[in-house]
């Protein structure tokens, strides 16, 4: 595992923080109290959530955050060839947690809700958040975590879970449970074991019955061959009387048709004969109005000229009307004009009136927002702490149900005298929920009242502010209404100044209506002959395509005729009897029906041999079924002796991995004291049950006899000791990083100087080091260093030296 980036908002100190982290020995670097730690603790917050805490989780949000805001911590990180990104927050008042796990690149989670997250992560790693601690953190007066455990018990369980020796026992946990599980399955399997010799008697009658239902079975199939055998020939006879009416019906039809086709041919004839006569005709009328078509071009030109005339009479006319119509018009905008002025000297004080209203409606909206949202807040809460109940009741109700014999739900041992402590701490926990249920509908309904107040307020100003957006808008309008009679008035009077110039301009016309009027008659007259003479030409120019359709419709006729002759003579020859036919199709269906009687009697006698049939085969399937109970009783009983070995040697296989990792622990720690004291100590030893000892020359001490500064060493060495050999030998993810907080308290410069050389050696085997210190002379030793600095007394920022 190696960390990649972090990015934190409104976490503690942070008001807001990214940073991406390097491959290195990294420094954090700052004064006391300005939120070193809190970086670092903030990854084990992210993959942890709140089991990883100094406060109340309600005191991780920053001091200078509002309520409303959001805390939250991003953690990027690569483990097993693959990248992770962990998203933790806390919202609301009431710092309600939420998390999400994403794989890679992908947008949906693989784990979301607070302790789904914390359960991935702890499958991922392996490691529980203890676990975590004790092997990847040394943090502040904590470097003697491990040692400082109470009793050999507790640090065994440890030091078991540290280098998965608790993953043998979980194996040896599954084997025996599959000891059991074959042992019920076992009984299971002689408890189902059907009666051998009651199976074959039954086999054997199955075989008399379905000897007997196979003779009938010929019978049934002889009877239907023969009922199959008349209704061939029935059809066979049928089939040829068919093809005589079918060939009849042809030729039937083939007459009717050439029959139709004639008659038609004929009636298109007598029509394109009238045709001609009423062409010869037309081209007889065109020659007689010959010089009418004259007479009109001639009286074309004259009538156009006397409408140029008739339109400039009353173009004159229309503008002298218009000038005696535009005048009280003008007189009437004169009017108006004074009238509106009056009214738009109003619009300013209105307009002002009116913003101090929506200026109000607006400040009491962004004040009902706010308590909206605080309803919203609210009510999330209280179906929040919902949810909670629901999930804590249905724990308690599992636990109850299962007794002290049950087994936890996390360890899955079994609960024994713990039973009534598990159920006591559920009730406890479902008080505390009610009570802050309670207190959120309190809550709840307090905000609601208030957000009533001032919805009603908010009614009563848009109420005044509609009365004076009418007034403003008749004001505006009165307005608008005087720029448009102002328009309009100068309009008016250019137009008759126009009008009048325009009157002047025009000459006498000289035009006679009478004259205009018979002029038009006539060429209207003129006009219908031409059109019949476009009509009559039209029909001329079709004389010789009638003709040619007249000679092809005479042909046509000579064809049918003929073929209808050859038709009648064929039909003639076709000798067919309709009663004969009928008295085939009659036999035909005698026959069918006969043969689907002896169908349906041979398909039941197959039904009944394929039922006998299945029958046999069950009781078949019930012997092999038995044999195979038989062998599998005795390979079950096999397993179960096989697995009491398994169960003998994960025993055995736990105890010789424990006493091969002890003395690679104490070696390890021994190497690293060696280097970071050069050579005053050079011996760790840890006994059976991992109490330390330090060699000074060639005796063993307790750790208490010797200083605070050689303990605080030793126990780092311990430290790192004991996270180079889980990461070397995890059997999930290998943990590729260590932090290691304030080392440098006890020691003196040469000690430090030491300390650093052999943390920059175990850098070939640790990805990442982190040293979080106060202690700035060791900044020129590291390679990579991240300053922290106090912004204000809230507000902390970090960036890198």
């Amino acid at each position: 595992m190696v960390i990649q980036a972090l990015r934190l908002r409104n976490y503690r100190r942070f008001r807001a923080l990214e940073i991406e982290f390097p491959e290195n020995l990294i420094g954090i670097i700052g004064p006391n109290g300005v939120g070193k730690t809190t970086i670092v603790e903030a990854i084990g917050w992210a993959l942890y959530g709140n089991r990883v805490k100094r406060t109340d989780k309600t005191d991780v949000r920053s001091q200078s955050a509002s309520p409303r805001e959001i805390c939250s911590a991003e953690l990027l990180f690569a483990c097993g060839g693959e990248q992770y990104r962990i998203v933790r927050q806390l919202r609301g008042k009431d710092a309600i947690a939420e998390a999400a796990a994403y794989r890679g690149a992908a947008e949906a989670p693989v784990a979301v809700q607070d302790s789904g997250v914390t359960e991935f992560i702890e499958n991922l790693l392996g490691l529980d958040y203890q676990s975590f601690f004790a092997s990847v953190f040394a943090q502040q007066k904590e470097l003697d975590a491990f040692s400082r455990l109470k009793t050999p018990a507790e640090r065994l369980k440890c030091i078991n879970r540290l280098i998965n020796i608790d993953v043998v026992d979980r194996a040896r946990e599954l084997a025996r449970q599959d000891w059991r599980d074959r042992s019920k399955f076992l009984e299971g399997l002689r408890k189902g074991l059907k009666d051998e010799a009651l199976l074959r008697q039954q086999l054997a009658q199955a075989e008399a019955a379905l000897q007997e239902k196979r003779s009938k079975e010929e019978e049934a199939e002889a009877a239907l061959n023969a009922a199959k055998e008349a209704s061939r020939r029935a059809k066979k006879e049928l089939d040829a009387l068919r093809a005589t009416r079918d060939r009849f019906m042809q030729l039937s039809s083939r007459h009717d048709s050439l029959a139709e086709r004639l008659a038609e041919t004929e009636q298109s004839l007598q029509r394109a004969q009238a045709d001609l006569a009423a062409i010869d005709e037309a081209a007889e009328k065109l020659k007689q109005i010959a010089p009418q078509l004259q007479e009109l071009a001639r009286v074309r030109p004259e009538k156009e000229r006397m409408d140029s005339a008739a339109k400039d009479a009353a173009t004159l006319q229309a503008k002298r009307e218009e000038l005696t119509r535009l005048c009280p018009q003008i007189e009437e905008l004169q009017t108006k004009l004074a009238t509106h002025r009056e009214k738009a000297t109003a619009l300013q004080r209105l307009g002002a009136d009116l913003h101090e209203a929506r200026q109000r409606i607006s400040d009491l909206e962004k004040e009902i927002e706010g308590a909206e949202e605080q309803l919203r807040q609210v009510v999330a809460d209280r179906e929040a702490v919902t949810a909670k109940g629901q999930e804590v009741r249905g724990k308690r109700e599992q636990v109850a149900k299962l007794g002290p014999s049950g087994p936890c739900p996390v360890c899955t041992r079994p609960l024994g005298e713990q039973h009534a402590a598990v159920l006591h701490k559920y009730d406890e926990e479902l008080g505390q929920l009610r009570e802050r249920y309670q207190l959120l509908q309190q809550h709840e309904k307090s905000a609601r009242q208030h957000l009533a107040q001032l919805k009603g307020q908010l009614t009563e100003l848009r109420e005044a502010e509609r009365e004076l957006a009418l007034k403003e808008q008749s004001a505006a309008d009165a307005a608008r209404q005087l720029q448009e009679i102002e328009r309009q008035l100068t309009e008016r009077n250019q137009h008759r100044a126009r009008l009048e110039q325009e009157i002047a301009s025009l000459s006498v016309v000289q035009y006679d209506e009478m004259a205009h009027r018979a002029l038009k008659r006539r060429l209207d007259e003129l006009v219908e002959v031409e059109k019949e003479a476009s009509g009559l030409s039209a029909d001329v120019r079709r004389r010789e395509r009638v003709a040619a359709e007249i000679s092809r419709l005479e042909s046509t006729i000579r064809e049918l005729t003929a073929q209808l002759a050859e038709v009648e003579q064929e039909l003639a020859s076709v000798a067919y009897d309709e009663d004969q036919y009928r008295r085939a199709e009659q036999l035909v269906e005698q026959c069918s029906q006969e043969q689907e009687r002896q169908q349906e009697a041979y398909t039941q006698v197959r039904e009944d041999l394929a039922g006998l049939k299945k029958e046999r085969q069950r009781i078949l399937a019930d012997l092999e079924e038995h044999r195979r109970q038989v062998v599998e009783i005795a390979s079950t009983e096999e397993e179960m002796h096989y697995l009491e070995l398994l169960d003998h040697h994960f025993d055995c296989f736990r105890q010789e991995l424990a006493n091969r990792l002890r003395p690679l622990i104490a070696n390890r720690a021994s190497e690293l004291l060696r280097l970071t004291t050069q050579g005053r100590y050079s011996l760790l030893e840890l006994d059976h049950d991992y109490t330390i000892r330090l060699y000074d020359g060639t005796t063993p001490y307790q750790l208490e006899r010797f200083s605070g500064g050689e303990q605080d060493l030793t126990n780092l060495c311990l430290r790192i000791a004991i996270s180079q050999v889980v990461a070397e030998r995890s059997g999930v993810t290998p943990m590729n990083f260590i932090v290691l907080d304030e080392i440098f308290g006890s020691q003196d410069e040469q000690r430090r100087q030491l300390i650093l050389s052999a943390l920059n050696q175990l850098s070939t085997r640790f990805r990442q080091i982190f040293i979080i210190t106060h202690i700035e002379d060791v900044r020129d030793s590291l390679p990579v260093v991240i300053g922290v600095e106090q912004e204000n007394e809230q507000e902390s920022v970090a960036r890198f030296l």
